[in-house]
């Protein structure tokens, strides 16, 4: 049976080397001007089209190097970073171990950090497309959290076929939380990274297989925990 972890980044003080709780490396004011194309994509297309998901689902054909993330003075460069809001960073290492894995349609850009100024490199941001559901969700049998809509919007949806979702997000501008996916045999249960737009985690999951590789080559940086949202395959 196919087994799936989410997976985020480490932030364990002693791992990481900062205590922010968060990651080693964040985005700034500056870098947001160096990176023009990135304030773009998640701070202004959104104010464009109620499409603007679309292109963060489908990132890799949109995304670009970064340059100069800002790296916390006593950050340690791990193997996978935390810090955008999609993706990860992951040095040669972690790379390497990545293309051997069966992931959907993603992209390596090259980045850089900048760490008291002075440019941290040999990383790779690492973002791969998201899945929407719409072909490979069951929604009749998964189930949803509706009381946000409810109290926000005073609005009761009825949440049975991907139509029903995508219009009550239109609608109100805010996803829908789902607390239980069923996924039909269509899926691919032979990804070993992949991710949700919407739904229940718009970061990552990981399979079993390619968490033992993480172990067997000592990979540092990452952290996983059961889904919070369970995931039944048919």
């Amino acid at each position: 049976m196919v087994k799936y972890y989410e997976l985020s980044n480490e932030y364990e003080p002693s791992i990481i080397g900062v205590t922010d709780g968060v990651s080693q490396a964040y985005i700034d004011e500056k870098f947001v001007e160096r990176n023009l194309w990135y304030k773009n994509i998640f701070f202004e297309n959104i104010k464009v089209t109620k499409d603007w998901w679309k292109i963060w689902a489908n990132l890799s054909q949109y995304g670009g190097e970064t340059h100069e993330v800002f790296m916390g003075e006593k950050a340690i460069h791990t193997d996978f970073i935390g810090g955008l809001l999609r993706g990860f960073f992951v040095n040669d290492k972690l790379k390497s171990i990545l293309e051997t894995a069966h992931l959907p349609r993603h992209k390596f850009f090259k980045a850089t950090f900048n760490q008291e100024g002075k440019t941290v490199d040999g990383y790779w941001w690492f973002i791969y497309d998201l899945d929407d559901g719409s072909e490979t969700v069951d929604f009749e049998k998964s189930e949803f959290d509706l009381d946000y809509h409810f109290k926000t919007f005073n609005k009761h949806f009825t949440i049975k076929t991907y139509h029903n979702y995508i219009s009550a997000f239109y609608e109100t501008g805010a996803a829908i939380k789902a607390t239980k996916l069923v996924f039909k045999e269509n899926f691919n249960k032979q990804l070993d990274i992949w991710g949700c737009q919407f739904l229940s985690l718009r970061g990552a999951y990981i399979s079993e297989n390619l968490l033992k590789k993480f172990q067997e080559h000592k990979i540092v940086g990452y952290r996983i925990r059961e889904p919070k949202c369970p995931l039944v395959f048919e």
